[in-house]
């Protein structure tokens, strides 16, 4: 009977997996997954398993709610420790890669697939470190050869909880000295910038925000090694494809107070503003929309130097080619300005206003010039507020 069982065990995954199990009583679905657990102890269930996770299987076709992925979450991080802990453990590394592609769906929201990566973390820190050091090496093995995997669209956004996995892993390897971690760490990190912006397939915004946990600690000489080397590759060979990339690091870097990290990247060779600004008029609507972002992103960053610096790359942009997208960057950059008006930054804003963008401006097509030319208008007549008096000076 048992083994009949494990030759079924791909369709009771399958059964789990189902929406329907949703309005079931939480005892009787605990109940389930327990026994679906137990029977990841078979090697020969294992085995059944694997031809039903992955793109190809019937288990991420069934998955349509949290509640579901959270199912098939629990028992595949059963099957993958259990797995790397056997003798040959031949099947870990499909396993592995069957539960990131279920964590890579962007069918989930965002802090669903955030969530269900933290449940698998701390399932496969927990049972690997109840096994033996080689378990937790071999199941850490497993997720490496998940995110080194080229990236295509049938693998896309993988390598984000495989690095997550990856180091929780290892952070369970009882064994590791501290070189060993901190070699780790290059290494992932390393790999890390070179998917968020591979030539190929750049990432997504979404798969750059999910990066969080990765990126937590990141210090500057980590970010200029790992993260912008592979950037400046990508910016000097497809720029437009980073934008959408870059936009949700700038984002994620400013959310962390990690602004100085971007400091040095704002001129000079390295120049992210006249990277975004070149992409404005890009023929791709998405590049286009997603360099207006990273601007607004920079001067947000940087409401002094980044806001002259971004200023005066679209006017010098404009005068060269008075293109429509130039404006309304200009007038969404001007727009975030004015909310600062009255700031130590009034009297910038209001000589660089007058002296060079007004006059960019009106030199113009007005009729695409015109919702500019009004913002523009209105951060010239900035003022800083007046200095404050010492307590009884008149």
């Amino acid at each position: 009977m048992a083994e009949n069982r494990t030759e079924e065990v791909g369709e009771l995954l399958v059964a789990l997996a189902s929406s329907e199990l949703d309005n079931v009583s939480e005892d009787e679905i605990n109940t389930k997954v327990t026994d679906m657990i137990s029977l990841m102890g078979e090697s020969s269930a294992r085995a059944n398993l694997v031809g039903e996770v992955g793109s190809g299987g019937k288990v991420f076709q069934e998955c349509s709610s949290y509640s579901s992925y959270k199912r098939v979450v629990s028992v595949l991080t059963s099957a993958i420790a259990l797995e790397a802990g056997s003798e040959f453990a031949e099947h870990v590394d499909a396993l592995a890669a069957g539960l990131c592609f279920l964590l890579s769906q962007n069918s989930l929201a965002e802090e669903d697939t955030q969530n269900l990566s933290e449940e698998a973390k701390s399932n496969l820190s927990q049972l690997v470190a109840s096994e033996k050091d080689a378990s937790a090496a071999k199941t850490k093995d497993a997720f490496l050869s998940v995110a080194y995997k080229n990236v295509e669209e049938s693998n896309q956004g993988c390598f984000v909880p495989a690095l997550i996995l990856a180091t929780a892993c290892s952070q369970a390897q009882s064994d590791l000295t501290e070189d060993d971690a901190a070699n780790f760490r290059s290494d992932l990190l390393n790999l890390l910038g070179r998917r968020l912006f591979s030539t190929t397939m750049p990432s997504t915004a979404r798969e750059v925000r999910l990066c969080g946990p990765l990126l937590q600690g990141l210090t500057k000489e980590e970010f200029d090694s790992a993260i912008v080397r592979p950037l400046k590759f990508n910016l000097a060979s497809k720029p437009g494809a980073a934008m959408e990339a870059l936009v949700a690091l700038v984002q994620y870097l400013v959310q962390q107070g990690k602004n100085d990290y971007l400091r040095s990247y704002l001129a000079g060779p390295s120049n992210i503003v006249a990277s975004a600004t070149a992409q404005l008029t890009a023929s791709e609507a998405a590049y286009s929309a997603a360099a207006a972002e990273l601007l607004l992103a920079i001067v947000h960053a940087f409401p002094n130097e980044g806001a002259q610096l971004v200023s005066k790359s679209l006017v010098s942009a404009l005068q060269q080619n008075p293109a429509e997208p130039l404006y309304s960057s200009l007038q969404q950059v001007g727009t975030a300005m004015l909310q600062l008006k009255g700031t130590e930054h009034g009297d910038d804003y209001s000589s660089l206003a007058e002296n060079d963008v007004l006059p960019a401006l009106q030199q113009g097509n007005q009729q695409d010039a015109a919702a500019a030319l009004s913002v523009w208008a209105n951060l010239q007549q900035t003022v800083s507020p007046p200095p404050a008096t010492k307590p009884g000076v008149q």
